[in-house]
């Protein structure tokens, strides 16, 4: 097990009586593992739930957790749990622009409980991913197309 997979275990294990949510979920995979793990979660895409692992095995049935089809820059408070203890999103803040990004932060920091922990993985400008990227060097102004062969591998 990676480190930061069993990071992100003891987080969820800590939780309390919080909800996790796994935001731009994809196929689930992370979400599943949380609601494994005993945590109530709540998953969060635009896919349609049966392209996810959530429709293929039936596991909202026998585990605490839902599925949200939804475009997350389109969140409301009323869509979320009233406290949050894990935040969790992998990749997903690659689809958003710079606004975008800090008016859903600003929506999820609401329902997040004091002791909530948020786990964001992105890449940087000095990452393989950064390699002929044509974004500016402002961070308001930088979201731009990854170059060809960057965008083909990854």
């Amino acid at each position: 097990m990676s480190l930061i997979a069993r990071r992100l275990r003891m987080l969820a294990l800590s939780a309390d009586d919080n909800f996790a949510v796994d935001l731009g979920c994809g196929s689930g995979i992370m979400g599943l593992r949380f609601s494994c793990l005993g945590v109530e979660t709540i998953l969060i895409d635009t896919l349609p739930v049966h392209e996810t692992l959530l429709k293929t095995l039936s596991l909202q049935n026998i585990l605490r957790l839902k599925f949200v089809q939804q475009d997350a820059r389109h969140l409301s408070h009323d869509q979320l749990p009233s406290r949050v203890g894990l935040l969790f999103s992998q990749r997903f803040v690659y689809y958003l622009k710079y606004s975008e990004a800090l008016d859903l932060l600003k929506t999820l920091k609401a329902v997040m409980s004091l002791s909530a922990r948020l786990f964001i993985s992105a890449s940087g400008r000095n990452s393989e991913l950064g390699d002929g990227y044509g974004g500016s060097d402002d961070l308001k102004q930088r979201f731009s197309e990854f170059a060809p062969e960057t965008a083909g591998k990854h």
